[in-house]
């Protein structure tokens, strides 16, 4: 009697593969059938157990369910019911649900539960979500530690971000990568240092399936959190701050977060506070301190006062950073702030998808005046005035090897090594209202070399821009 199994990772092969593997195969040693992916379905389907195969190499690709031979993109699958998180304003409320999650890859495979929860507030209106996924024990309560990557050590804390803006599905990791090699050159003696990319995300692309349903493509990122920045000294003036909207950052008086009851105001929140520190409210204090100490300082003393509160060096990097490759978002409202001591703070680049020539559903010109952005933003405006001089001499030191054309394509080949347009055609005929499909070149993004030649085409332009711009002279 023939048996069938549910796919839990319902990645398919054409029919003919299993045509062809339920014929008998001359010897297990020669096996001649193709195990190359030319398509895969978007919902739950039935498959042969590997026993009703009459070739040997072929039952020992298919134990149980699915193993994992033939695509080179991680499978995460999410089981359970996720319908409490579909709530109106789940974001908010902070409504996280437990389900069933396992991972397969070629070099791991692993189930475990998760607490799972929508991730931003701005994307939670998409119909592709972003989720936050906490790993848990089976005890639902426990913490379970994974070292998905080497340099990012065992942690439990992820974020499955869905690009829906993006049709590169790779601005984020590869813009907070570039940030890591920006950040590391040259070494310095800071927190800063031993941070993965700088304190910036990193991550790479996986397969996401709800339920046996075909979610898209994602990124599995580590998470914004203590464990991203290094953080959890119980002695140490330690905290992330996060901010969104740009009237409570620059509002009437000035660049400042207005503290509720020692907490940041609703626009702001924690990422992180080591409460043990000080006083109620010392993290809010403290950034509010450095921001009136910065915005109150005339010209003769901005200089020394920036560097008193800041470290500078990475404060000036993420300027530069922010405006070479239009990161908007990080400029107008997506703020993360860190302090080490209690009183040095500095930015790290976070949510980087609307950069390179995208912003939503606008496209921005490689010789746009991101300086002009800039204006809105007290902090980074003051900075830049100030020190612009040596953001020049930062921009010029960096310009022959880090920030050139080549390496940043570079790094798009590298974080989507496995990625190619039978995945793009997948997320069109899945997500047909992913924001970018509203934008003026739309119909020329035919598949995703399309869109990093689009990239490219931008970043010739925007260097070209930025080697007039980033000009003592200027």
């Amino acid at each position: 009697m023939k048996k069938t199994v549910a796919l839990l990772l319902c990645i398919l092969f054409v029919a003919v593969f299993f045509t062809a593997c339920s014929e008998a195969c001359s010897s297990a040693g020669n096996c001649a059938h193709s195990w190359a992916l030319t398509a895969f379905v978007t919902e739950q389907t039935e498959v042969p157990f590997a026993a009703e195969f009459t070739c040997e190499k072929c039952k020992q690709k298919k134990v149980d369910s699915f193993t994992y031979n033939d695509i080179d993109i991680p499978l995460i699958s999410l089981t359970g019911d996720l319908s409490a998180i579909d709530e109106a304003d789940s974001v908010s409320k902070d409504i996280k649900v437990i389900v069933g999650f396992s991972y397969q890859s070629k070099e791991e495979s692993f189930s475990c539960v998760a607490s799972v929860k929508y991730q931003g507030k701005s994307t939670a209106s998409y119909a592709k979500k972003n989720y936050s996924v906490n790993l848990l024990e089976a005890d639902s309560t426990t913490k379970k530690g994974v070292t998905f990557q080497d340099s990012w050590g065992a942690g439990s804390k992820f974020v499955l971000k869905s690009n829906y803006t993006d049709p590169s599905a790779a601005r984020n990791i590869v813009l907070s990568a570039l940030y890591g090699e920006i950040a590391h050159d040259p070494r310095l003696t800071d927190p800063y240092e031993e941070l993965v990319n700088g304190g910036a995300v990193d991550g790479y692309p996986v397969l996401l399936y709800v339920n046996g349903q075909y979610r898209g493509l994602y990124d599995w990122n580590i998470r914004k959190d203590a464990w991203l920045f290094g953080m959890g000294d119980d002695t140490a003036g330690e905290a992330v701050v996060c901010g969104t909207e740009m009237d409570v950052i620059n509002g009437d008086d000035g660049l400042v977060i207005y503290p509720e009851e020692g907490r940041p105001s609703k626009a702001w929140e924690y990422e992180y506070v080591n409460e043990n520190y000080g006083e109620e409210g010392w993290a809010v204090e403290s950034f509010n301190e450095m921001l009136f100490a910065i915005r109150n300082a005339d010209s003769a003393q901005v200089k020394s006062v920036i560097a008193e509160y800041t470290e500078l060096p990475r404060l000036l990097d993420v300027i530069l950073f922010n405006c070479i490759f239009g990161a908007e978002d990080n400029i107008t409202g997506n703020h993360v702030f860190c302090t080490y001591d209690g009183k040095k703070w500095a930015p790290v680049p976070y949510d980087l998808d609307r950069t390179l020539g995208r912003s939503g559903v606008s496209l921005v010109e490689p010789n746009a005046d991101l300086a002009e952005v800039i204006e809105c933003n007290l902090l980074y405006k003051i900075v830049l005035e100030a020190y612009f001089e040596e953001i020049c001499a930062r921009y010029t030191s960096l310009r022959d090897r880090i920030l050139t054309v080549e390496n940043v394509m570079s790094l798009f080949e590298e974080k989507l090594q496995g990625v190619d347009d039978r995945y793009f055609a997948a997320e069109l005929q899945k997500w047909q209202e992913a924001t970018w499909l509203e934008s003026e070149n739309a119909a020329e993004i035919t598949g995703l070399q399309k869109e990093l030649d689009f990239i490219r085409s931008f970043l010739a332009g925007r260097f070209a821009y930025c080697d007039t711009f980033f000009t003592s002279e200027n």
